[in-house]
């Protein structure tokens, strides 16, 4: 092998490196434009991924970086750029999903420099009036979503074939990166999207990994450690302010922890205990996953422990109960004391009403929720959709 092809192959591996880099790291599609410029005899690369948020906003990595607007780019590309904002069936256009293609055969040189592109995007860059190398290494159906545009600068040597080649051995990697990109993006929306969910039930949830750490903890259960309601987090673990209490809970944590508890995990084996507040004794429930092990090499979380809260019903929505069961908002606010834990007397009082009055507006909202007694009553209300959270509360 000769040097020149040494360091060609040279050239190409370091590229494929920062390809796969830029798959987990966007920002590396930066490193990428430069290093596929520098092995192009310094042309200019642009390279375009649109981003997956439905209103068609791109990312640009482009080098040599240049001070233009990138919309000048994306309205260009909107009324009628040779490769289009879709992808004909057949054709030259069409081939830029398989290999990098120059457009002169369907975008004369000539007809290129009369074009607002050449006049707005090309000539201000320095760029020669030739038409681009595209490669199309994303597309949805027949719509462009990920893209490199490489083009000759006025300075600059025609392409050959020994510049395809080379670039064509990197059209696999192209996709394989993008579809990895495409997939990382998916899961960490699935995340911020199960993030979300977590955070609106109001019951406190703490996982903790295999170290006894806590790996994560919902916006309940940080509300509850916030407002002091006996639980802290001390070096990372979730300890009970009670001494008595909390070495019930760190024995039944490292119970959970312990692997062999974990292969004959029993979804109805649950450890039960309680922590003192200001409110009384509240609920403390730990459980093991059920999930097989993870095969990362960072430490796995293994237990789940559920935080009662002594204000839940605090957070009881008056609206989403009149939503929900089609309450007035009387009905609705005589509900939620009764789940606050008054008796109907003292919901009357307070709602400044007559006892006949509230058993009356009581016996309605048992009818419109299909409660049949005051028990029941509180369980729809708190063990329903109208204690989960919206926003944040403050402590």
């Amino acid at each position: 092998m000769g040097i020149a092809a040494l360091e060609s192959t040279r050239m190409h591996d370091e590229l494929v490196g920062l390809i796969y880099e830029a798959a987990v790291d966007t920002d590396r599609w930066l490193e990428v434009a430069r290093s596929l410029s520098a092995a192009l005899d310094g042309r200019s690369i642009t390279i375009w991924l649109r981003l997956p948020n439905g209103d068609n906003k791109s990312e640009f990595y482009r080098w040599p970086t240049v001070e233009l607007d990138p919309e000048i780019f994306s309205r260009n590309w909107q009324s009628g750029l040779p490769w289009g904002s879709h992808l004909p069936d057949v054709g030259p256009a069409s081939d830029t999903t398989r290999k990098f293609v120059q457009f002169d055969s369907v975008f004369p040189n000539d007809k290129l420099a009369e074009t607002d592109y050449y006049k707005q995007w090309m000539a201000p860059q320095g760029l020669a009036a030739v038409s681009p190398v595209v490669h199309t290494f994303s597309s949805a159906g027949r719509v462009p979503t990920a893209a490199i545009c490489i083009f000759q600068r006025i300075e600059s040597a025609p392409f050959e074939s020994a510049h395809f080649e080379f670039l064509d051995r990197l059209v696999p990697h192209l996709a394989r990166a993008h579809c990895i990109l495409d997939r990382l993006r998916a899961m960490r929306r699935w995340q911020e999207v199960v993030h979300e969910i977590i955070d609106r039930i109001p019951t406190g949830i703490v996982l903790i990994d295999e170290t006894g750490h806590i790996t994560a903890l919902n916006d309940s259960a940080m509300l509850g450690i916030e407002n002091h309601e006996g639980l802290r987090v001390e070096d990372g673990r979730l300890v009970v302010d009670d001494p008595d209490s909390d070495r019930w809970l760190q024995s039944v944590i490292s119970e959970a922890r312990d692997p062999r508890c974990r292969a004959e995990a029993d979804p109805e084996r649950v450890m039960v205990g309680h922590r003192s507040t200001t409110n009384g004794r509240i609920p403390l429930v730990v459980t093991r996953l059920m999930s097989p092990a993870s095969e990362s090499t960072h430490p796995d979380t293994v237990a789940m422990v559920f935080v009662g809260d002594s204000k839940l019903v605090a957070k009881t929505s008056v609206q989403l109960l009149r939503s929900l069961y089609g309450l007035t908002r009387a009905e609705a606010e005589i509900a939620k004391l009764l789940s606050d834990g008054l008796s109907l007397e003292e919901a009357a009082e307070r709602r400044a009403v007559t006892l006949n009055t509230a058993r009356s507006q009581l016996k309605r909202v048992f009818s419109k929720t299909g409660a049949r007694r005051q028990a029941d009553l509180v369980r729809i209300v708190i063990g329903g959709v109208a204690s989960m959270r919206g926003a944040r509360l403050a402590g």
